[in-house]
């Protein structure tokens, strides 16, 4: 469990060979872009780096189909060519991929936390590119802040009532600092009523979410949601479960389930009893194995046994 303040230092105290290659790539792709997009668009005439990265109907069209991954690696704001505001957007947005990356692969893993980055951008992307192609539009679309909402949405649910420096000077705790974000993207989409924007960040808020509470068997920071959460739970566990019968190559686990799918109940009244069982589990199958509402009791177990200990 790491201190009430998270990060109150500059940064991530380790750094993962796949969050620098994931930084260096970010940074020098971005760069690339747009030092190149005004020769070549306006003294060549030609389609530059940014045109063939970023998403867009144009390059859809014309197969550039690699375009729902690499959009997510150059930076908003590239076609423009390189600024101060630019450099210090850049600067900033590498910023937030380090500390909240570095963050989730310490719980998930590199694999796992590169599957989830790219997936995400891709199906945000995606999401957005149908009304972009219904409404006719030839803008781009270009930078990796769904994914980072997304990484942000995990990062609140993990470590909710730890506090954080905003701006390096206000202390603010994390679960306000998600709620102040949820409210300012809704805020300004509907002032603006631009509906791609909302479709394209809304989707990775929305993709963060869903990974925290099924994959990771987490909850919201805030009650009110807590029933939509341990339903999720449930499906994805009960999906699941489904999925491995379905697989009959997969190793055999424990037949033990945290939820009676039927009632939503813990299986396991006893605590220790529990634990015990889902260590067994572990031994056999590896910590891969577990469900996410046996994480999450895991997880709940734990945190009652230290605040008693207090």
């Amino acid at each position: 469990m790491r201190s009430n303040t998270l990060y109150a230092q500059f940064g991530p105290e380790f750094t993962s060979k796949a969050m620098r290659y994931l930084l260096i790539a970010t940074g020098a792709i971005s760069l690339i872009c747009a030092l190149l997009h005004p020769l070549f668009s306006q003294v060549f005439g030609i389609h530059s780096p940014f045109d063939w990265l970023a998403l867009s109907v144009y390059g859809i069209s014309h197969y550039y189909i690699w375009q729902p991954l690499t959009y997510a690696l150059v930076q908003d704001g590239s076609a423009y060519g390189i600024t101060l505001s630019y450099l210090i957007n850049l600067t900033f947005t590498l910023y937030l991929l380090w500390v909240l990356g570095s963050t989730i692969i310490e719980k998930i893993g590199e694999q796992a936390f590169l599957i989830f980055y790219f997936a995400t951008a891709a199906l945000c992307g995606l999401i957005t590119l149908l009304p972009m192609s219904l409404w006719g539009s030839s803008g781009s679309l270009a930078g990796p802040m769904p994914v980072l909402l997304a990484l942000f949405v995990i990062w609140a649910c993990l470590y909710a009532e730890s506090e954080i420096l905003l701006f390096f000077v206000f202390p603010i705790k994390t679960k306000w600092l998600l709620a102040g974000v949820v409210l300012a993207f809704v805020l300004i989409n509907l002032s603006q009523a631009d509906g791609m924007a909302f479709l394209f960040y809304g989707s990775g808020l929305l993709m963060g979410y869903l990974y925290a509470v099924t994959v990771l068997g987490l909850r919201t920071p805030f009650p009110w949601t807590h029933a939509v959460d341990d339903t999720l739970t449930i499906w994805y566990d009960k999906g699941m479960g489904y999925f491995r019968k379905w697989n009959k190559n997969r190793p055999n686990t424990l037949k033990s389930k945290i939820f009676d799918f039927k009632t939503g109940k813990p299986v396991f009244d006893d605590d220790d009893q529990f634990i015990d069982a889902m260590l067994t589990k572990i031994s056999r199958s590896g910590e891969k194995s577990l469900t996410a509402g046996e994480r999450r009791r895991m997880r709940e177990i734990s945190e009652n046994k230290k605040q008693q200990s207090r």
